[in-house]
């Protein structure tokens, strides 16, 4: 019903209704604006009379706008995240503030860990959480898309994520990039994110990244740096192929070279991830051997 209007001219009004005018229809004339008073979204009247004929009023930022809100390393159980202005997951509210969130994996609720106690060896998204009138806020969640919200808080915008170690320690990282687009990279020695030591399957075999990448960003751009060891025996032609797991044709190479005998070589690039994420390694050699380690991977915030 509507619950209260005020004239603006031409026979058109601003009216406040207790329902949803996309499925309730709403009697006002062609040109009225109506608010929905338990989500703040305002429609405009398509046409006349007793009907659900509405378009949606755009306030605020762009659907998925994100500016500022980059994360940074703090410690091993605390992560900041910038200043910042971006929509909720919702699109249906804004969300800004002026300083540097901190969220601490070892408190609870705002700027801590949304629910539980921290566990081992796993991805936290980070949030940022509004609404309700609450002051803005950080949170850590194991969701990404649906995190467990504080007291009366009421929207959230995933911001990134982190990783924490089998000792509960949060891996050192930079997070770059401006926008949606974002790239995260590790700040660790090389063996914290090997995800291959020095084996030699001589058939296209899988590698798991999802220890260093997050599942849910599947498909993702990674980039990597392999290692490939000859060793005695090694002949020239001997080469280490990488490609996309599960890709049909084993004739796509992202990587392939030809190296003689008991040399050591390291080589850096970004491949496509899918399938965990994963992909998929082979040496020409029985005697060679590979090393692949993570060093970061693309974040297109969402």
């Amino acid at each position: 019903m509507i619950t209260g209007s005020t004239g603006i001219g031409n026979g058109k009004l601003v009216v406040s209704v207790d329902h949803d005018p996309t499925a309730v229809s709403t009697d006002v004339s062609k040109g009225s604006l109506i608010l929905e008073e338990t989500t703040g979204r305002i429609f405009c009247k398509a046409d006349d009379g007793d009907t659900t004929n509405v378009m949606a009023v755009m306030l605020g930022m762009p659907t998925g706008h994100i500016n500022g809100a980059r994360m940074s390393f703090n410690t091993v159980a605390l992560v900041d995240v910038a200043a910042g202005k971006v929509r909720d997951s919702a699109d249906g509210e804004d969300i800004a503030w002026a300083g540097t969130l901190t969220a601490n994996l070892a408190a609870s609720g705002a700027n801590g860990l949304d629910t539980g106690a921290e566990a081992a060896s796993k991805f936290y998204a980070v949030h940022v959480i509004a609404g309700g009138g609450n002051a803005v806020a950080a949170l850590l969640s194991l969701s990404a898309s649906a995190p467990t919200l504080p007291g009366t808080y009421t929207v959230f915008r995933r911001v990134g994520f982190v990783r924490n170690n089998a000792s509960s320690n949060i891996l050192d990282f930079r997070q770059v990039g401006a926008g949606r687009d974002r790239w995260l990279h590790y700040r660790v020695a090389l063996a914290d994110t090997r995800v291959l030591s020095s084996l030699g399957a001589t058939a296209f075999t899988t590698v798991n990244l999802s220890a260093y990448v997050p599942a849910d960003l599947v498909p993702v751009e990674v980039s990597l740096l392999a290692q490939f060891e000859t060793n005695a025996g090694g002949a020239a032609g001997n080469a280490l192929t990488l490609k996309e797991s599960g890709h049909a044709s084993s004739t796509i190479h992202f990587l392939r070279t030809g190296i003689v005998s008991d040399i050591s070589t390291m080589f850096y690039l970004r491949i496509t991830a899918i399938n965990n994420p994963a992909v998929e390694y082979k040496v020409s050699n029985a005697a060679n051997r590979a090393s692949i380690d993570v060093l970061g991977y693309q974040d297109e915030l969402s």
